[in-house]
């Protein structure tokens, strides 16, 4: 009993610690986004391409980070929280349709928005700030705003495709684990239980199932 509850802590921890470091990372991502935006407003406006550099490996990690959450949450719903009505932290967070809804309320505000949005509203200003920046640039050396020349097109095309990209990566992160996780962890819990009543009955002696059989 010891063991396993020595295992749930050290699973609720690297829950804990997991979510710490994600928090860390998001707000690298914002500090060192900022300092290129900036850059690229005093210096140059192709500075606003290398954000992606920053926003599409950053939400990566934050994605992983959410997806070892979700695998520990399902263990220590499977495992834990199944069999033992005192335990019900990572059910009610993922089961329990009341605090669910309550949980859309409280991110429908401007926090919520910035927290869910991820990377997108970033790489939007970075893909919409090097555009604008760029036909700017064709109105003050050219005179006219579409005298784009094949260079300039393929950067501006380059900004559109990274922005989609960071679109689609921090979806991703919104991805419900759920119906893919349990039914593994259930599978797995079966075979553990399976494998426990084998070793039992190995563990057995000669002796032992002789006396069982004289007794019936």
């Amino acid at each position: 009993m010891e063991s396993k509850l020595a295992e749930l802590s050290n699973l609720r921890n690297e829950i804990i610690s997991k979510q710490e470091q994600k928090r860390n990372v998001w707000l690298h991502m914002y500090i060192l986004f900022v300092s290129l935006f900036v850059l690229g407003l005093e210096v140059s406006h192709y500075l606003f391409l290398l954000t992606f550099v920053i926003l599409i490996p950053y939400q990566e990690v934050i994605n992983n980070m959410e997806w070892n959450v979700s695998r520990i949450s399902a263990y220590i719903r499977t495992f834990f929280e199944k069999d033992n009505p005192d335990l019900n932290w990572e059910s009610m967070n993922t089961q329990y349709e009341s605090y669910l809804r309550y949980l859309d309320e409280r991110v429908k505000g401007l926090s919520g928005f910035i927290r869910n949005a991820g990377s997108i509203h970033l790489g939007f200003l970075a893909s919409a700030f090097f555009i604008g920046f760029t036909l700017k640039e064709n109105i003050t050396v050219h005179g006219e705003i579409f005298a784009l020349d094949i260079v300039d097109i393929f950067f501006v095309l380059l900004s559109i495709g990274m922005f989609i990209i960071t679109v689609c990566i921090n979806q991703e992160s919104r991805i419900n684990h759920k119906p893919d996780l349990e039914p593994l962890m259930d599978g797995y819990r079966e075979e553990v239980i399976s494998r426990n009543s084998n070793s039992v009955r190995e563990q057995v002696s000669p002796a032992e199932e002789n006396e069982n059989e004289g007794i019936q």
